[in-house]
């Protein structure tokens, strides 16, 4: 583990570098960038205060998805190798939840800045169309209509939570038939789950005419780690694949004891986490290349 120090402007790793090492900013601040010093350099993110970057390739073993550059004279930066992940979180178990925490912020964060993208991207393509103003508006009214039918069944998640404040029960895991909704967006969960059996979809707008399946998870994959980590609202629609899924539920008094038990585990899950966000990047970017495309289009450039 080392401190650096940084002046503004100075380059801290490239886009494409091999990832060995994670940085904690000490002081200071950073801009993350993609195609840094091309014409099409873009900003992603900002940060600010003691957070953790850089951690995607190192988790993953993977290169720089992204160019880190201070964005002030005296930025200061603790770098720690990767050799060396096991003594730092060993010594200051408090930082594993501060890096799980940084991973998932930037997930929602970066999921609100796509979200937006494709709003922007659905306007401008529709604006000009007034002729179909009433086709969306009978579309979202069908949406609602489906959705407060949907929400009258509560989930799976909502019903244990509900059992465990009446003293009815504490479960430890949990299981499911296929179909069966294990929680839904917008719920705040207690817990994340790990898969021992059967598998889970990930879904938006489960059981609407606008449903969509993000992704499929299965055996040995955990899920919902978010809402544990920051106590965040659920971001998307849960559901059991198979009869007789069965989760193991995670609380947060656990990740201790899966820390020190099950070193492999956490590390699946920071891998899991690391994914899911330069996933999710990629899926950024295209949105927004997508969208200057449209725009360019419409102005005849």
């Amino acid at each position: 583990m080392s401190i650096k120090r940084f002046d503004k402007g100075q380059v801290i790793f490239r886009e494409g570098e091999a990832g060995t090492s994670l940085f904690e900013l000490r002081s200071g601040s950073v801009g993350v960038y993609i195609r840094y010093g091309t014409p099409e350099e873009q900003l992603l993110t900002e940060i600010h205060g003691k957070r953790v970057f850089g951690e995607m390739a190192a988790i993953m073993l993977a290169p720089r998805s992204a160019t880190a550059v201070a964005l002030e004279d005296g930025t200061e930066t603790e770098e720690v190798g990767q050799e060396e992940f096991k003594t730092y979180f060993e010594q200051q178990p408090g930082k594993l939840l501060d890096l799980m925490q940084a991973l998932s912020r930037r997930t929602r964060e970066l999921t609100a800045d796509y979200n937006e993208v494709c709003e922007a991207a659905r306007r401008l393509e529709t604006a000009p169309k007034q002729s179909k103003l009433f086709g969306r508006l009978r579309m979202h009214l069908a949406v609602g209509r489906s959705a407060k039918k949907f929400s009258e069944q509560e989930s799976g998640e909502a019903i244990r939570i509900w059992r465990e404040e009446i003293g009815a029960d504490f479960k430890s895991a949990d299981g499911f038939q296929k179909g069966q909704v294990i929680f839904r967006k917008g719920e705040t969960g207690d817990c994340m789950y790990d898969i021992r059996r059967g598998s889970v979809g990930i879904y938006l707008n489960y059981g609407t005419p606008g449903e969509k399946l993000l992704r499929v998870l299965r055996v040995g994959s955990f899920f919902g780690e978010m809402g544990l980590i920051d106590r965040e609202p659920r971001s998307a629609d849960a559901v059991a694949l198979e009869d007789d899924t069965l989760l193991l539920l995670v609380r947060d008094v656990d990740l201790p004891m899966m820390f020190s038990r099950r070193k492999d585990r956490i590390y699946d899950l920071l891998n899991q986490l690391a994914d899911r966000l330069r996933n999710l990047t990629d899926q950024y970017v295209d949105a927004c290349r997508s969208l200057a495309v449209m725009y360019d289009k419409k102005e005849g450039n």
